[in-house]
């Protein structure tokens, strides 16, 4: 397009120009026409065009929320997950055999020295290939509970479900405090942080056996990768509860559903298996067993 001023015609190509340009010779040729009794068909759209340029401007600008930023959303409810299964675990017990409960500022300052970039990294990608996973931070105690303690845990949480937890002791009863807990209290934490999602881990169905291949292919890549433990689930169950989940509808048992087949299996019968957590969805919680033979779904956690 040609510019004359003063006489002398300047070429202009408008494909060349910035948005505030366009948006400005815009609106001076709209002005111009408006005092010379002109109505110009795009002059009415200009103010709406200048809006819509400054809203995606400001879209892309605006910086991108930092997820470490986030946390704290999450950490009233992982507070509250990690201090239900304290307290249920220390019903019972003796004066001085009680565990100790930490503050959630004190939760906060792990969780901060835990989230590194790589968990972060991790939990994107997830996201990007499925933008509807979300996960849930979940602040399991940092301690070793025994079979009994376990299940008295586990049936606490059913205490506030439509049904009672079902367990099957005999399955439990085979494990060591190490196997079930999963955790590592030698090293100074007061809780084991996971990051835990709302969907099945993609391409890791299959029996026991083609479930621990595919975990360590991914461990290669992501050492951070583990199997929730058992009193992870119950902590998590807990976790879910506190951020107000029904755990009592069609949603529930996918949501829940971990297989523990990193645990040794055990053999009943000609039937060998290994532990089994959910709330099914009628809002009955389970710790009960599945075939290491079946192919069945995993979830993996950011541990």
């Amino acid at each position: 397009m040609d510019i004359k001023g003063n006489g002398v015609a300047v070429s202009v190509n408008p494909a060349e120009q910035t948005n505030e340009w366009l948006v400005n010779a815009a609106q001076e040729i709209a002005d111009v026409a408006r005092e010379r009794g002109l109505e110009l068909p795009f002059a009415t759209g200009v103010v709406a065009v200048e809006g819509a340029l400054q809203a995606a401007e400001t879209e892309v600008e605006a910086p991108a929320p930092n997820a470490k930023e986030s946390l704290p959303d999450q950490l009233s409810s992982a507070f509250k997950g990690y201090s239900a299964v304290i307290d249920a675990l220390n019903d019972g017990r003796r004066k001085k055999d009680v565990l100790p409960v930490v503050t959630e500022e004190a939760l906060l300052a792990e969780l901060e020295a835990w989230f590194t970039d790589d968990k972060l990294m991790y939990v994107v990608a997830a996201q990007e290939a499925d933008p509807n996973v979300r996960f849930t931070i979940v602040a399991t105690p940092n301690v070793l509970v025994t079979p009994k303690d376990l299940i008295r845990a586990a049936k606490a949480f059913g205490q506030s479900q439509p049904y009672e937890t079902y367990v099957w002791d005999e399955l439990y009863g085979k494990y060591t405090a190490q196997q079930l807990s999963g955790t590592n209290p030698d090293n100074g934490n007061a809780v084991q942080f996971n990051l835990i999602p709302s969907s099945f881990t993609p391409e890791m169905e299959g029996t026991v056996v083609e479930q621990r291949a595919k975990l360590a292919k991914l461990q290669a890549d992501n050492p951070d990768l583990k199997v929730p433990s058992v009193l992870d689930a119950v902590t998590y169950w807990q976790t879910l509860r506190a951020q107000g989940e029904q755990l009592a509808d069609n949603a529930t048992f996918d949501r829940t559903y971990i297989r523990h087949f990193d645990l040794p299996e055990q053999r009943f019968s000609v039937w060998s298996r290994v532990p089994y957590s959910y709330v099914y969805v009628d809002g009955r919680s389970y710790l009960n067993f599945s075939y290491v033979q079946y192919d069945r779904g995993a979830r993996v956690a950011v541990g």
